[in-house]
């Protein structure tokens, strides 16, 4: 036993005395190879492991999105809208109004709507987003009652003309349709994700088609409602002038009296020669010339084309609404016969008007006009009382409006 161990020992000691220092250096060289070796397939593994992390995030975060924008956005009586559906009814009921505000310069299109305030406390976002909902709310409640009925409406051609219309705006914009669809309603609308909302939008507009041809007033109903209204309706023409009295910026009650006084000796003078056969066209030249300070009727407000129209005191086709509040009623009086003349004080205005009526007309499309108007309030009558099925649930006030909903209902 003790001398195999002395065999054993002195065999381990005659290796190492063969491993010289050349062979540990050489040895040394390997170990450190292969680690390298171990270091860079990791390495590359972790790398590749990376990369492929990254690619997942680029393409999940706009799946993730998209996922998202079809989920609930929130809900209007029983009826869910998801994001998108959202972007289209918001740009189909507010695109007009929107273009109009920006028009007479009461929006600022360079900044957000939410950082623009339409009032004290609220902001333009929510102006639209409120006129959305009460529109989603009839759409909504039109579709449902055609459900209700029983009734069922082809859409199709509604449907292709709605996307020829965007077609034509695309090419003239060199965009694809695809495109298009994104920049006007969203990232992520396309005819898929539009149908649903689409559908039930040109649905409520043939149900409303249809309840107002079924609402459609009687001859006598439309003639009874024009002789109630007809101020509403007529238009009238005249020629007019206003004599403006002269009163100074601190002028005393007795100032003003006799300012009042001249001005009207001035008309009365006007309406004596007017009377006598003159012309009033003549006269309006003649006395506008000579009062350098009078503002005369070239100002009032007529629905005249001023470029056929060469007479200045002429004024053609005016409607109650738009004639000046001063001589309005007694223009619009039915007793008015053609070349009634009068001399009208306006206090308020400190003038006289000399007001000469001509004629009486009532347009030759009221009848349709009245016929539309009450076939429209019938219609109203019957669908409002439903908007109460259709409250808004956003119960993660993504529209930003419970805030006025709560000031509206103190």
């Amino acid at each position: 036993m003790s001398n195999q161990k002395n065999q054993t020992s002195a065999n381990a000691e005659a290796t190492e005395k063969k491993m010289t220092k050349y062979d540990r250096k050489v040895q040394a060289r390997k170990e450190a190879a292969a680690r390298e070796k171990r270091q860079r397939t990791i390495s590359r593994i972790t790398a590749v492991a990376v990369l492929v992390i990254a690619v997942l995030i680029i393409v999940a975060v706009p799946i993730t999105k998209r996922v998202n924008a079809k989920k609930e956005y929130f809900r209007i009586g029983e009826h869910s809208v998801n994001k998108i559906e959202y972007n289209f009814y918001f740009n189909t009921f507010t695109s007009y109004a929107r273009s109009m505000y920006s028009y007479f310069g009461m929006i600022d299109t360079s900044k957000a709507l939410s950082e623009q305030a339409y009032s004290e406390n609220e902001t333009w976002q929510q102006f639209f987003d409120q006129m959305t909902v009460e529109n989603l709310v009839q759409c909504f409640a039109l579709a449902d009652d055609a459900k209700t009925k029983g009734l069922t409406y082809d859409v199709s051609s509604e449907i292709t003309e709605f996307y020829d219309s965007l077609s034509a705006s695309a090419q003239e914009n060199e965009q694809s349709l695809s495109q298009y669809l994104k920049d006007t309603f969203g990232a992520y609308a396309s005819k898929s994700t539009l149908e649903n909302a689409l559908t039930v939008y040109l649905t409520a507009g043939k149900h409303n088609e249809y309840l107002l041809e079924q609402n459609k007033p009687s001859e006598d109903e439309v003639t009874s409602y024009y002789n109630e209204n007809k101020n509403s309706y007529d238009t009238v023409n005249y020629q007019a002038f206003e004599v403006a009295a002269e009163v100074a910026e601190n002028a005393s009650e007795e100032d003003i009296k006799a300012a009042m006084e001249k001005a009207k000796a001035a008309a009365d003078e006007f309406k004596t020669r007017l009377d006598a056969g003159e012309s009033f066209a003549d006269l309006y030249t003649e006395y506008n010339k000579a009062d350098e300070n009078t503002e005369a009727s070239e100002d009032e407000d007529t629905d005249a084309d001023t470029e056929e129209n060469t007479d200045p005191s002429l004024h053609e086709n005016t409607k109650f609404s738009s004639a000046d509040t001063a001589y309005r009623d007694w223009l619009f009086d039915e007793k008015r016969a053609p070349m009634d003349t009068e001399v009208i004080a306006d206090e308020a205005g400190s003038s006289y008007h000399i007001v000469s009526f001509l004629a009486r007309t009532c347009p030759e499309d009221t009848n349709e006009t009245i016929s539309d108007t009450l076939a429209s309030d019938a219609v109203s009558d019957y669908i409002t009382p439903m908007y109460d099925n259709y409250p808004l649930n956003d119960s993660k006030d993504n529209l930003n409006l419970a805030s006025i909903q709560t000031e509206d209902a103190e």
